[in-house]
């Protein structure tokens, strides 16, 4: 199902959307929602009840760009409890500068079901370092591609934290795309130390330009 911004729909129509979904007659493999400001953290906070109702059967959700925020992402992983299926998870381009809390339960959420999540993009999400400390762990373990470009608020502080994360034995992360954010020689030096004890990662990423 791909509902895409230029629709204008508004919340009335979110709520109808929640109640197909959340009846479990429509198991629906993939979920296209970009570019819908309409959704914010109270139209998310509508879907999250929806997520629930797919459950399993979700393979790809996409939200980029769709206004959710801290409160938004709470929501959302609320409602992704059920999806224990799911693959891909588009999150890019929302504000996540003030999101630590969302991104500590994606992070817990991630670690406590029982999927590996193929893909996870959270480029140009303004994800400060307190965000990327939050975020680290949960997703260095349970995830096999991870972007975090454009994230020109992250520096070396938050660099350390992944690179903790990613020196782990219990890392999984495959593919790391860390371009365009202003890494430096510091940060490199740091995350040099994470490679140096890391078994899966096969492409790393890095651009400041």
């Amino acid at each position: 199902l791909t509902i895409w911004g230029d629709n204008n729909i508004g919340s009335d129509c979110w709520s109808e959307l929640e109640t197909l979904l959340e009846s479990g007659v429509c198991k629906l493999k993939k979920l296209y929602l970009d570019g819908n400001n309409y959704i914010g953290n109270e139209g998310m906070d509508v879907l999250s009840n929806g997520l629930r109702g797919i459950g399993s059967s979700l393979k790809v959700l996409h939200l980029s760009d769709s206004s959710i925020g801290n409160e938004g992402l709470l929501a959302l992983v609320d409602g992704l409890t059920n999806c224990t299926g799911l693959e891909t998870l588009q999150l890019s381009r929302n504000d996540f500068s003030s999101a630590a809390a969302g991104l500590g339960s994606l992070s817990d959420w991630l670690q406590n079901s029982p999927m590996i999540l193929k893909y996870l993009f959270l480029d140009n999400c303004r994800i400060s370092d307190e965000g990327l400390h939050a975020l680290a762990e949960g997703a260095a373990n349970q995830c096999r591609e991870l972007y975090l470009r454009g994230n020109e608020t992250i520096t070396t502080v938050g660099l350390r934290y992944l690179s903790d994360s990613i020196r782990s034995d219990s890392c999984r992360v495959e593919s790391l795309d860390l371009e365009c954010i202003p890494v430096g020689d510091e940060g490199l030096e740091v995350l040099a130390q994470g490679l140096l004890g890391n078994q899966s990662l096969r492409s790393l990423y890095l651009d400041d330009g």
